[in-house]
């Protein structure tokens, strides 16, 4: 199962799984894409795909959904891909970008715990982002990495609490992937300057081997990992010290012009 699954990487998850002769539930909240993925997928070989439109933020609709493909045949996998930037600046479109990125996560995978303990198999994976290792330094990418940082806080944990009961749990943090995400509106709205953009099929590519190998982490690039985890590890007076400079370099920052906090 794969929520997101309209676009973007899910879509480029969907494609691999669709090539192993997998079955696919994808869940997203456009109908019209999800069909579309769909049909591409049976093209690709998978054995089975169905569609689900769902918002990830109702927790009753989407443990309906979860529980009641698992009934048809159970999952082996449940990926919580589904997120979103702000659509406005990083304080008002704050609650969306929480609600999305983090609710909508633990409402795809609170469902499906208790049957994977029960069954002693089954893997999670969770979709986060080097950047929640370091400190947010524009108000745009705020939100959208206070969401992942916790994703990563919850799935760390989470996959201690299940190594009992032989369920896996990864969480994939990564650099920048080609997806709608970056190329839409990163690139393509905002003109943002995106280092060391991978492409979809590489990233996805890395991304299954991680769950293939139940890798707890799946990081990548590992030079933006290093840069990532030694900024989050600077103490407040540094970090307050070097923020300047950092805000300058920032190719996120100029979002702020575009959507400023307080009206002047």
């Amino acid at each position: 199962m794969i929520t997101g699954g309209s676009a973007g990487l899910g879509k480029g998850l969907a494609f691999i799984y669709a090539k192993r002769g997998a079955r696919i539930v994808l869940v997203a909240r456009r109908l019209d894409q999800l069909v579309a993925v769909q049909k591409q997928c049976y093209a690709l070989g998978a054995k089975k795909v169905d569609v689900s439109v769902c918002d990830v933020r109702d927790a009753d609709e989407m443990s309906k959904v979860v529980l009641e493909a698992d009934t048809e045949q159970p999952l082996d996998l449940v990926i919580a891909n589904a997120g979103v930037l702000s659509d406005t600046d990083g304080l008002h479109g704050s609650k969306r970008v929480l609600d999305i990125n983090l609710r909508g996560s633990l409402n795809t995978v609170w469902p499906i715990l208790e049957r994977f303990a029960a069954r002693k198999t089954g893997q999670v994976l969770f979709m986060s982002s080097l950047g929640a290792y370091a400190p947010a330094t524009n108000a745009f990418m705020m939100p959208y990495l206070a969401s992942k940082a916790a994703i990563n806080q919850f799935g760390g944990g989470l996959r201690t609490v299940m190594k009992k009961y032989n369920v896996g749990v990864s969480v994939a943090c990564l650099g920048m992937v080609e997806s709608e995400l970056t190329m839409k509106q990163l690139q393509g709205q905002y003109k943002a300057e995106l280092m060391g953009l991978m492409t979809q099929e590489r990233g996805c590519q890395l991304i299954v081997e991680g769950v293939d190998e139940n890798v707890g982490v799946i990081t990548f690039p590992l030079w933006l990992y290093v840069v990532s985890r030694a900024l989050g590890s600077l103490n407040s007076v540094l970090s307050d010290g070097i923020s300047p400079y950092l805000q300058d370099g920032d190719p996120f920052g100029k979002i702020d012009n575009v959507h400023p906090i307080f009206k002047q």
